[in-house]
């Protein structure tokens, strides 16, 4: 474990396709569950997260949910624009975890954001989108135990990112061999990174 609450964390063989150097994730390590994340501090993490010279920046699921009860849409739209505005001023891709919301329903919805821009959104155990395409790599992203169902992306990943609460090693069934596969876990405060080299290799972890 470590008390650092954000942490740089570079991505293995997964070069920069200009830099040429390692790509680098920043991930954001916080104590998040269905009932009893802070929220401001979790708002407050992610943007100093993105302040950092990074390619990603990604926190656990639940980081915007609350023992209150789903945020409304207007406080959805308020935290969305304060790291939309952020994520201008960088060129890495933002996931800042999971927001539970509601507007004639409940949402538990990840995004990712990039200059601005939503470039994916999809809902818990929703059917799995594509793949982004990201400095030449092909990213996917899921949410907790949809890691432990059988929904590969087509083709392989080089990357895949596992926001959860309560998973900590991911399976690499749809990340292609070579690529890696990145959880950030906010039941355990944990992070893994792994490798598929035919059998799954841990490469860094603090847990």
């Amino acid at each position: 474990m470590t008390d650092q609450p954000i942490l740089d964390i570079q991505l293995g063989e997964l070069k920069h396709p200009f830099r040429g150097d390692s790509l680098v994730a920043t991930i954001v390590l916080l104590e998040t569950g269905f009932q009893d994340t802070d929220i401001p501090k979790s708002h407050e993490l992610i943007l100093e997260a993105m302040q950092r010279k990074t390619d990603f920046v990604v926190a656990p699921e639940y980081s915007f949910s609350s023992g209150q009860g789903p945020m409304s849409h207007p406080q959805l739209k308020n935290y969305l624009s304060a790291i939309l505005e952020a994520s201008r001023k960088t060129d890495a891709l933002i996931v800042p975890g999971t927001f539970e919301w509601l507007e004639g329903r409940y949402h538990h919805t990840c995004y990712a954001i990039k200059n601005g821009n939503v470039v994916f959104a999809r809902n818990k155990n929703d059917k799995p989108s594509s793949p982004l395409d990201f400095l030449g790599q092909k990213v996917g992203i899921q949410i907790c135990h949809e890691n432990h169902t059988p929904t590969p992306f087509p083709n392989g990943l080089d990357l895949l990112l596992v926001v959860s609460a309560g998973i900590t090693i991911p399976k690499l069934d749809s990340v292609r061999v070579g690529g890696y596969a990145l959880t950030v876990d906010g039941h355990n405060k944990a992070y893994t990174l792994m490798k598929n080299a035919g059998d799954g290799i841990i490469v860094k972890s603090n847990f």
